[in-house]
């Protein structure tokens, strides 16, 4: 039987999606990066950094003002975060709940989107269920 790591699995994806720079696999309960696969040399404290924006955007104070504003509740949680600039977005996708873990990727700023958040959003899926087992 042939068993394929996590990092296996990042690597896979980020060779698959034009643009992805870095992808991380975290547990947000935690604050960990538990595995990740980057395009170029990148210091784990890159990735601490990357992972803290993640929590931060997916479930800091900002987050639950969003979904008060939009009539989700502050009990609520997104899925998704998307942070867009001139040189590059990061995406932030968190496992379906109770599961605490998440993607953060790091893409060109010419990356489409939608192709990559659905595709990102089966993965921490598959990942965080794995992890269950």
């Amino acid at each position: 039987m042939n068993y394929v790591t996590i990092r296996e699995e990042l690597l896979a994806f980020r060779q698959r999606i034009p643009g992805c720079r870095v992808i991380a696999f975290a547990d947000l309960s935690t604050g960990m990066v538990l595995a990740s696969s980057t395009s170029e040399k990148t210091t784990q404290e890159k990735l601490d950094a990357l992972c803290a924006a993640g929590l931060k955007t997916l479930m800091g104070e900002m987050a639950h003002v969003v979904h008060e504003q939009f009539g989700r509740g502050a009990g609520a949680s997104s899925r998704v975060a998307v942070n867009a600039t001139l040189v590059g977005t990061r995406c932030f996708v968190r496992a379906r709940p109770p599961a605490q873990e998440a993607l953060c990727l790091v893409m060109d700023p010419k990356t489409p989107l939608a192709p990559l958040l659905s595709a990102a959003l089966a993965l921490v899926d598959q990942l965080a269920g794995e992890g269950e087992q």
